[in-house]
């Protein structure tokens, strides 16, 4: 397996300020189970928000630089909703980056949940820690 490279956020101080209160209203941190054999669970980090507005889910895919958006979403038992829009980290390191990325500015419940999430994942290899450069 190669050397994980380590993801890069480069962020303003308004955009991530928008950020942090969009995730901290909207957002969701917890560890997702995975189970590629059966002896084994595997417990990786996962950050997803996801709204009616496919605007604002763009926009955050556009400041972040990475992970993926998801929809329109319409679940079949709900086809009176509006559809819905998802953005997702993509790979556990984005995860990882983005909840050490947001840690710092959000309340204190938010704080605590992705804490227990960095301190409960079980990914085998550790990735090295984000390059994070917030500017003016």
């Amino acid at each position: 397996m190669g050397v994980t490279e380590p993801v890069k956020i480069k962020i303003n101080r308004v955009d991530l300020a928008w950020l942090a209160g969009l995730m901290e209203g909207e957002g969701t941190f917890y560890l997702n189970n995975q189970h590629p054999h059966r002896s084994e669970t595997y417990l990786y980090p996962k950050v997803v928000i996801g709204m009616t507005d496919e605007d604002i889910i763009k926009r955050v895919h556009q400041i972040m630089r990475f992970g993926k958006v998801w929809g329109p979403y319409r679940p079949p038992s709900r086809s009176q909703h509006q559809a819905s829009w998802h953005w997702l980290p993509r790979k556990s390191t984005e995860a990882l980056a983005t909840m050490k990325l947001l840690q710092p500015h959000l309340g204190q419940r938010r704080q605590e949940q992705i804490q227990r999430v960095l301190e409960g994942h079980t990914l085998r290899h550790l990735p090295p820690e984000p390059i994070i450069e917030i500017t003016d």
